[in-house]
């Protein structure tokens, strides 16, 4: 039952047939807890404390024991961001908003403190960071080539009042001919169905650099520093042997049947070894494209 209910079915979702069949079935659905306690320990009172880490399965317990007895941390300044770990890191943003949720839980602990955050993770919890920063990236992207659109269409309508406010590159779009109409080569509109997917390829190159700069800023107004713990940033070998042969980590079921259970986590995959030469966007021997590489890198 316990293993069954852990699975996860196809595309990383709690349940995968009919209605009927999930009306005539237990019902399982796992989420993480929330708060400090669901990241003290790995399983406090479980069958894992006793056989899969001979009692010692402590995580961040000591650490926050220590930084409230000897620094004065509190409740207020020391944030929990347990998640599933069962699923990729898009995954995690698609089902729970846990990116979305991470950004805003970092923006209040540094308002409400004053100070920029030290970032801790554990083990895979490096990786969720790591995508983490490259979402973030991706989205401040995103949000600025959506202001650059919203500009350059009050723009296209002759909003003569925003055109005289607005940055040169926008007035030097409508100083074209001498009809006044505007000079569309300037934000090379780009019909549907053509080679680029953006409307405005210009614009978002301009988007793009103001998505990194929000970007940057972002992170030297919230982390101080990062640490980390156990951080397979080139993956680490478990995985790859629980895709191959199973790895029941000591818990009573075999590992073909562990195998099963751990080929249905798209965590799996993502902490698997990886190849520097293809996997990291820096570098003289990078293979992938820029199209592939997206949020990997």
């Amino acid at each position: 039952c316990w293993s069954e209910c852990l699975t996860l079915a196809k595309h990383q979702l709690d349940f995968d047939g009919t209605e009927e069949e999930f009306e005539n079935s237990t019902h399982c659905k796992l989420r993480p807890g929330d708060g400090l306690d669901a990241i003290s320990s790995l399983a406090p009172g479980s069958v894992s404390s006793n056989l899969a880490l001979g009692s010692t399965n402590t995580v961040y317990a000591w650490l926050i024991q220590w930084l409230a007895d000897n620094l004065g941390y509190d409740v207020s300044s020391i944030v929990g961001l347990p998640y599933d770990w069962r699923l990729s890191p898009d995954k995690l943003e698609e089902r729970d908003g846990f990116l979305t949720l991470m950004k805003k839980r970092i923006e209040a602990a540094v308002h409400s403190n004053g100070l920029p955050s030290i970032m801790v993770a554990h083990s895979m919890g490096n990786l969720v960071f790591r995508y983490f920063l490259e979402w973030l990236r991706s989205q401040l992207r995103e949000e600025a080539y959506s202001r650059y659109v919203q500009n350059a269409e009050r723009a296209e309508n002759h909003d003569e009042s925003f055109i005289h406010r607005s940055p040169f590159w926008i007035r030097r779009a409508f100083a074209g001919n001498e009809e006044g109409h505007a000079n569309t080569n300037e934000f090379e509109y780009i019909e549907a169905g053509a080679k680029s997917q953006r409307k405005y390829p210009k614009l978002w190159e301009l988007a793009k650099a103001e998505g990194d700069g929000d970007w940057i800023a972002w992170q030297g107004k919230h982390i101080w520093t990062y640490i980390g713990l156990a951080a397979p940033l080139l993956g680490a070998a478990g995985p790859l042997r629980s895709v191959l042969s199973g790895e029941n980590m000591g818990l009573p079921f075999s590992h073909e049947e562990a195998r099963v259970l751990e080929l249905s986590f798209g965590s799996t995959l993502t902490a698997n070894p990886i190849s520097t030469k293809v996997a990291f966007c820096d570098g003289e021997g990078s293979k992938a494209s820029d199209s592939d590489r997206h949020l990997a890198c």
